[in-house]
């Protein structure tokens, strides 16, 4: 089927009803309107909506998405100017695409939404990235809303210079599983692979290779990951990008804490023993002791956990980063001589 008209499809999904519900654009000049489109399992128009929102062209990515929603209705979301700043919205529809709802969101000058999906509690996630208006830095986003849209909690997080969160989704175990890039947009950039708890806080993280980008992932059935994107190694032409992960990492770290120093739990969540894990904390700041330390742990057993901490002395901001084998967190910290407060 064409449907003819100044429009560009972004986004399809079967409905209900064995139609198809169609997220788009409608050019206008250097910006966009949204467009919806519902037809039959045919393909025949059913209904037509236009969006009269100011969307960016922030191609590759999509400024907008949307998907059916359990009641039949629909969910669009995305990113719009306004006043010269970027705000997400979020739009719930009934089954003929009638407004009964909208949010905007805005953590910052630039705050752009990428995707979004609805959670098994029947409300939603986003990802995204928050910047500013320069583009001199930006920090993947997640923010989680109740069915009404209502923000329940939101998350920025850092990895080495900037980062974006392309494509986020609920994982098997009700946890979020999220894909982007450390330094987005530039010839050394990386696939950033991060699993989130359910409010957000960060369990682990992996990278992949330089010169690539990640824009969308999906558990698969041996609870690895699917990963696509692009990858620009020959330097001259972006060529397509597929990355199949292992299974969960069986390490995660938890439960960051301060007070006298700096302490955290190794949590061995898989079904067989891990051996001889290597660990590491490492802080940055106005820190003149106990800049970094590390060891090894002989064993955890399946299930079990393991203490590791460091003493620091220093005064201000600090940043600390704690690894355990392949896995890594970064919290935020304030040192107050021997003692810290997590931030």
């Amino acid at each position: 089927k064409i449907y003819r008209g100044e429009k560009e499809g972004i986004q399809v999904c079967q409905t209900a009803d064995g139609g198809y519900f169609v997220v788009g654009v409608i050019e206008e000049g250097d910006f966009f309107t949204g467009y919806l489109l519902k037809t039959d399992s045919n393909g025949n128009k059913e209904w037509e909506k236009t969006l009269w929102r100011n969307l960016p062209d922030i191609w590759p990515l999509s400024p907008i998405c949307g998907q059916q929603t359990d009641d039949g209705g629909f969910i669009i979301g995305g990113t719009e100017f306004v006043n010269d700043k970027a705000y997400i919205f979020l739009i719930k529809t009934d089954e003929e695409g009638r407004e009964i709802w909208n949010k905007t969101f805005q953590k910052g000058e630039a705050t752009f939404g990428i995707c979004l999906q609805q959670t098994t509690d029947g409300g939603y996630v986003i990802s995204g990235v928050v910047a500013n208006l320069e583009g001199t830095f930006s920090d993947a986003l997640l923010i989680k809303t109740n069915e009404n849209g209502d923000e329940i909690w939101s998350q920025t997080y850092e990895e080495w210079g900037d980062t974006i969160a392309c494509y986020v989704e609920q994982a098997i175990d009700g946890e979020y599983i999220a894909v982007g890039s450390t330094d987005y947009g530039r010839t050394y950039g990386k696939v950033w692979l991060f699993k989130t708890g359910a409010n957000g806080e960060k369990i682990w993280e992996r990278t992949f290779s330089s010169g690539d980008e990640g824009y969308c992932v999906h558990q698969t059935t041996d609870d690895g990951y699917i990963i696509v994107g692009e990858t620009w190694i020959n330097n001259t032409n972006s060529d397509i990008l597929l990355i199949k992960t292992m299974g969960p990492p069986m390490l995660e770290i938890t439960d960051v804490r301060g007070g006298l120093g700096i302490s955290a739990t190794i949590k061995n969540v898989g079904t067989s023993d891990a051996e001889n894990i290597e660990w590491s904390i490492d802080v940055e700041g106005n820190v003149f002791i106990g800049q970094g330390t590390g060891g090894v742990i002989p064993v955890i057993p399946a299930g079990g956990e393991a203490e590791i901490g460091e003493f620091v002395f220093g005064i201000g901001p600090a940043v600390v980063t704690i690894n355990a084998e392949d896995v890594s967190t970064t919290t935020n910290c304030m040192l107050l001589g021997p003692f810290v407060i997590i931030t």
